[in-house]
């Protein structure tokens, strides 16, 4: 007997179901509810909720693996060795190689990354549908489409060699169909049961040959969601067709069919009005409108996804407040889980909510398997930062966290190179000895690197998979990681994070899995390990590790093609957007649309097209849109995380434009601001904005955000909290201040520090603070960044021209030429001393050295005419004044102490003028910069006038002719036409700028440029008005340095950190600073 009950009330057909099945049970038959594989955890839920324990007795769930299992162990073969995705697909893999000189249209294609699940998904869609390989291949030999023919052949070759791979203990669930089938006419423990199908929308032919077996000596009933058998609906076209194709198969087995039963009442359903008439028009030809505003279908724009989660986050919270829900009445549903993974627990958690994420965690992301896949690319392509770093992250590597930083922020600074990697020696270049303790360092890379040291020794010679496999397990148990997995496991269960526990155990198990089925079936394969790296991976991919929904208390988060109609009162939709809700089923596989229709003209089913796809997405929309009880929210964002505009579904135009033409988005505020009684932890962060909005004065704050601050001030852990945020406000005033005697404990007595640590403070006496009182910084990158060519382009300079005066050289004699040659062998010299690691490392950086050799050289060319054409000439280079330097600290006195300041003078000229001795201070800068006579005032540019003073002091019977900053720059030049040598020569000398103060003395004048006043010669230091001070303004400005950094010196040694960065002139002291994010002074909304 074949029974049919039929119709779209998902409740009343289920209560149907268990009410025969029940009675049927009573009577003494065998009754078996077989539902799709998804569904079984559900389902045995769900019947033990309605009939009570008791019923598991009578009444079995089967899935048509369950089935094929039952009838296996009472009448054989029993099969051992179960082959799951990941072992179909290795030994789909191994039949493409098997069968690579037999193709034709695909031999291009083997290597190509994803073919092989392509053709493992083909492969199984042909056992699915009943098709051999012989099928196919005389299907090839009648088609007229070359194309199509050569296509054929090529997988009914693959096919061939598939099948005979699969050995007769092999089990997979598709050829298990088709070996149960002969066995259920003679499976007399079956005859006169009772089958209940639900949840079931269609069949595979080799599924629809097993039911006509079934039904010859039991009872079939199965439940189908269609209105009408009759009336030809798109929406419910494949149920139709399943009732149409079952009919037909009793018809032909003699088997008598009973007329259908309907459930088609939507107020059993619901009790309310608009969601009724959604159920009863939303798939019907001709809709009729809704002229009622709805009350009960809610439709949500959102900003973006953040305010779409906080927003969904607030629902829930009102929800279980004003229509006292439980977590478990409310269904989240999204079309794509990916943009939502990390947001919605962040949200979600904040305002309280209880919930269950029902995703599936592919197994390559698991830290336990992330750290497998690195080890296998280090055997594979050698060690790399990333590889060796997702070793030590990934929780088996055996060293500490404290001792990974700093290994890992090591390898970034000192960038090491695959050469340094495969060294026995330890590593000595530390490129920062205050931050890195080497044998801490040398000891964690010891400890990584040697660990796959004892993995490589494990194999010599030719590999097989199978040895693979066998070593790389020996190698964990030697480093004791399933004692190791087994520990996470219990301390995860100790902890009650009972799902993080379930999850590793199923890691474990799934990568023993394909481990085992790697060395079983590839096991005679010799292979390297770049193909084995390859072929583990994508088995990998093929797995995902996912939990049973848990049964107390969940708001339950699920993809919707996961969904199961499990009448909830509330439910939510979130990214009700165009292309995810419904899905786009564009991905055709293999085999093309076109080519499927050619092959069921030819008598060939297979699975549906793009457009039976679509359909079937469509009526899985329509499911979820009617499961709802008596709330349902549609929320489509306006925009997605990067800001790109989103398009409402075609789902919500159809509820707008059709259905309900009264209906209205609701208005959203675009953020998270809440109705205060949603979550404490939630009014606590809206809270603390208003605080900050109102300068902390809690008289200013609105009646009601008074009344959250009181309240949450008497609960100990929030008073706490507030504290703490009222003290992270009063930091960002301008007059706080870490106080004198905190000051002189952090930075010492008596206060010493360089003049660039001045200009630093006055710049912005926070970001000082952060830099030198707290020591945050940034992370030290390797590479070639400024601070390295600076140095070597000044050590170059320096040692140049140190060397052109013991010669006591005559500059007008010395040409480019030889300027270039022995500048280029001081770059090479230097280059290496600073760091070899990094100038031996690649092209790259031997490139970089060709172009600090152009800048060096270009720079030394100007100071050679420059002394060629002055009175001026080099007299010392990176002086230095602190302690064991050329000269001691500068003392100033302060009302705080004494001051000592430190530093280095790149260059010292002096000459002999009129009897007088004077001298030149020069800076070299890798940019352009001016003395600017604004910032030198307020203390931001002052270090040439400092440094003066401290020459001065030293050497009493000298004068201070000048101060420049020069920049070191080998330039590129724009001219029209070629230019000649003088033409060059001034563009070059404009382009590398020397700016600086002179003393307004005419004989000073003549001696820094003696050709000054002749307006066709190149005059390598510019001498113009704007440059030239006068005597007393000189010694004014150099008096004045003193005071500001003695003034300077009193700041720091008060305490005073505020945020106040002086922008002065175009200078601009947040542009680059590291620290923008901490102190928010730029952003308008912190």
């Amino acid at each position: 007997m074949l029974r049919f009950i039929c119709g779209t009330a998902e409740t009343e057909k289920l209560n149907e179901i268990y009410r025969r099945a029940k009675a049927d049970a009573d009577l003494g038959k065998k009754v078996f509810i077989l539902v799709p594989e998804q569904y079984s955890m559900y389902a045995e839920s769900h019947l033990i909720a309605a009939l009570g324990l008791s019923c598991q007795d009578k009444i079995r769930v089967l899935t048509f693996s369950r089935l094929c299992n039952l009838v296996f162990s009472k009448m054989g073969p029993l099969r051992t060795k179960y082959m799951d995705k990941a072992g179909k697909h290795i030994m789909t893999r191994r039949a493409l190689q098997l069968a690579s000189g037999d193709l034709k249209f695909f031999k291009r294609n083997l290597h190509q990354h994803g073919f092989t699940s392509l053709v493992q998904s083909a492969i199984s869609e042909f056992k699915r549908y009943g098709i051999s390989p012989h099928t196919l291949l005389d299907t090839a030999e009648n088609t007229a489409d070359e194309k199509l023919k050569m296509k054929l052949s090529d997988l009914s070759a693959i096919y061939e060699k598939f099948n005979a791979l699969v050995e007769e203990n092999h089990s997979n669930t598709e050829d298990n169909l088709s070996l149960v089938i002969p066995k259920i006419d003679d499976a007399v423990f079956l005859h006169g049961s009772v089958f209940y199908l639900n949840f079931f929308r269609s069949f595979t032919p080799t599924e629809y040959e097993l039911l006509s077996h079934i039904m010859k000596n039991s009872e079939l009933c199965i439940s189908l969601s269609l209105d009408n058998i009759d009336t030809s609906s798109i929406l419910f076209s494949s149920q139709q067709n399943t009732y149409r194709k079952l009919s037909s198969i009793a018809k032909n087995c003699d088997i008598d069919t009973s007329t259908p039963v309907f459930f088609n009442n939507s107020s059993a359903e619901t009790h309310f009005d608009d969601l009724r008439h959604l159920k009863e028009n939303f798939a019907a030809f001709a809709p009729s409108a809704f002229f009622e505003k709805p009350e009960h279908i809610h439709i949500l724009r959102p900003t973006d996804l953040r305010a779409e989660v906080c927003e969904c986050a607030q629902l829930i919270r009102r929800l279980l407040r004003e229509k006292d829900y439980t977590f478990n009445d409310i269904l989240i549903l999204t079309g794509n889980m990916e943009n939502y993974e990390l947001l919605l627990p962040r949200i979600f958690d904040e305002y309280e909510i209880s919930y269950f994420l029902d995703r599936k965690l592919p197994l390559t992301e698991s830290p336990f398997m992330r750290m497998i896949v690195s080890v296998l690319e280090i055997l594979a392509y050698g060690f790399s930062y990333e590889r060796i770093m997702r070793f030590a992250r990934s929780g088996y590597a055996d060293i500490s966290v404290q001792d990974t930083d700093i290994f890992e922020n090591y390898v970034l600074a000192a960038d090491i190179s695959h050469a340094q990697w495969n060294t026995t020696d330890p590593w000595t270049y530390n490129p920062d000895p205050f931050m890195f303790d080497m044998n801490t360092v040398n000891s964690a890379r010891d400890k990584l690197v040697q660990r796959i040291r004892e993995l490589e020794k494990m194999f010599s010679g030719r590999k097989t998979a199978k040895t693979i496999c066998d070593n790389i397990y020996r190698w964990l148990e030697q480093m004791n990681t399933p004692e190791t997995v087994a520990a996470k496991i219990n301390r995860f269960k100790e902890e009650s994070r009972i799902e993080d526990a379930e999850q590793l155990r199923l890691v474990w198990n799934s990568f023993v899995s394909v481990t085992s089925q790697l060395g079983e079936y590839m096991n005679d394969e010799y292979t390297t390990f770049t193909e084995f790296l390859e072929l583990f991976t994508s088995a990998c991919g093929e797995l995902s590790v996912g939990m049973v929904p848990p049964t107390h208390d969940k708001v339950l988060v699920s993809p919707v093609d996961m969904f199961r109609s499990t009448g909830c009162k509330a439910v939510i939709v979130l990214g009700a957007v165009d292309g995810i809700f419904p899905r786009d089923c564009n991905s055709e596989g293999l085999i093309s649309d076109a080519e499927r229709l050619v092959l069921e003209k030819a008598g060939l089913t297979l699975a549906p097209d793009s457009f039976a796809r679509q359909t079937e997405e469509e009526f899985l929309v329509y499911s979820v849109l009617t499961t709802a009880k008596e709330q349902l929210y549609i929320f489509s964002p306006l925009s997605d995380r990067e800001g790109k505009g989103l398009k409402p579904s075609e789902v919500v135009l159809t509820l707008r434009d059709s259905l309900f033409p009264l209906i209205e988005d609701e208005s959203t505020n675009g953020s998270c601001e809440l109705d205060l009684t949603e979550s404490r932890e939630a009014a606590f962060r809206q809270l603390s904005m208003k605080l900050f909005e109102t300068n902390w004065n809690i008289t200013l704050l609105p009646p009601l955000w008074k009344t959250v601050y009181h309240n949450l001030s008497e609960d100990k852990h929030y008073k706490k909290r507030l504290q703490k945020l009222q003290l992270m406000h009063t930091s960002d005033t301008s007059g706080y201040s870490l106080g004198p005697e905190v000051a002189k404990k952090l930075y010492g007595l008596p206060l010493t520090l360089s003049v660039s640590k001045l200009e630093k403070y006055n710049a912005c006496a926070f970001s000082f603070f952060m830099r030198y009182g707290l020591l945050a910084q940034e992370r030290l990158l390797g590479g070639l960044n400024p601070t390295d060519t600076g140095n070597i382009l000044h050590n170059v300079l320096c040692d140049y021209f140190k060397a052109k005066a013991d010669e006591k050289a005559d500059y007008s004699l010395i040409d480019r030429e030889q300027c270039h040659r022995e500048i280029s062998k001081l770059v090479d010299e230097l280059a290496k001393t600073t760091n070899e690691n990094l100038y031996a490392a690649s092209h790259y950086y031997k490139y970089m050295m060709l172009r600090l050799k152009s800048i060096a050289v270009s720079t030394a060319w100007k100071l050679i005419k420059f002394y060629a054409q002055s009175e001026f000439r080099p007299t010392g280079f990176e002086i230095g004044f602190g302690e064991n330097k050329n000269y001691p600290p500068y003392e100033l006195e302060s009302t705080e102490g004494k001051v000592c300041l430190k530093g280095f003078i790149d260059r010292v000229d002096s000459a002999e003028i009129d009897g007088k001795s004077y001298i030149s201070i020069t800076d070299y800068k890798s940019s352009e910069r001016k003395l600017d006579l604004d910032l030198a005032e307020a203390g931001i540019h002052f270090q040439p006038l400092i440094y003066a003073n401290a020459l001065a002091k030293n050497a009493p019977d000298t004068n201070v002719a000048a101060m420049f900053y020069l920049q070191m720059n080998d330039p590129l030049i724009s001219c029209p036409d070629t230019p000649t040598k003088e033409k060059w020569e001034k563009e070059m000398n404009k382009a590398i700028a020397a700016h600086g103060i002179i003393s307004d003395i005419p004989e000073v004048i003549q001696g820094i440029d003696k050709s000054h006043g002749n307006k066709d010669a190149i005059h390598y230091i510019e001498c113009n008005p704007k440059s030239l001070l006068a005597p007393e303004h000189f010694e004014r400005l150099l008096s004045d340095a003193d005071k500001k950094a003695a003034e300077t010196a009193d700041r720091i040694l008060s305490g005073e950190i505020e945020v106040n960065p002086a922008y002065v002139s175009d200078f601009d002291p947040c542009r680059y600073c590291p620290y923008g994010i901490i102190c928010q002074k730029n952003n308008p909304t912190k």
